[in-house]
């Protein structure tokens, strides 16, 4: 199952994705305020990883890079 971090907190993925919106199902919360409008939803990152998500959609880590809009904000870090 898809999961994306909200608030420090893993929420499942609820539905799917339509235009530019992703339904995640944030019921388990512990601070609801974590999902109020701008506030961060890490999709790709140090706790869910690039090859988790792509398991999760039985594809690879380059096919789900490469299906990323350019309007997805990104921030890189170097290692």
């Amino acid at each position: 199952m898809l999961h994306v971090l909200v608030g420090g907190h893993r929420c499942p993925v609820a539905g799917p994705a339509s235009l530019d919106l992703l339904p995640i199902d944030i019921t388990d919360l512990p601070d609801m305020r974590a999902a109020a409008v701008g506030e961060m939803a890490t999709l790709i990152g140090s706790e869910i990883t690039i090859d988790e998500v792509a398991a999760a959609r039985d594809m690879t880590g380059a096919e789900v890079l490469s299906g990323l809009g350019n309007r997805f904000h990104r921030i890189y870090y170097a290692t």
